[in-house]
């Protein structure tokens, strides 16, 4: 499930002010600055879309390992069979374009 924007912010000046001081002071900076506003607003839209891409390419991979499954049948219908996995074809005997013409009861 993906957060709301101000989850990424908080976390981001969470992240910040937990930095260790001593690599701070080895780096040659002083002290960690929080970012103003505009620039955090946009590293929170680059966490948003991080995540987004990584709940979709979940979802994608799921959709794909259901699909391809060689031991699970599936059948995708809307008001007629529009999609039937291999081993559906094989379980039952139809090719899938004669799936396609049946009507799910």
């Amino acid at each position: 499930m993906l957060n709301p924007k101000s989850f990424y912010k908080e976390k981001i000046k969470e992240s910040l002010l937990k930095m260790d001081r001593s690599v701070i002071k080895e780096l040659g900076y002083k002290k960690i600055e929080i970012f103003e506003d505009e620039k955090l607003e946009k590293l929170e839209n680059l966490f948003f879309i991080s995540e987004l891409k990584f709940e979709l390419l979940k979802g994608k991979t799921l959709q794909n390992v259901l699909i391809n499954s060689p031991y699970m049948g599936v059948l995708i219908y809307q008001d007629k069979y529009v999609y039937s996995n291999p081993y559906m074809c094989k379980l039952l005997g139809y090719t899938s374009e004669e799936f396609c013409k049946l009507k799910p009861e």
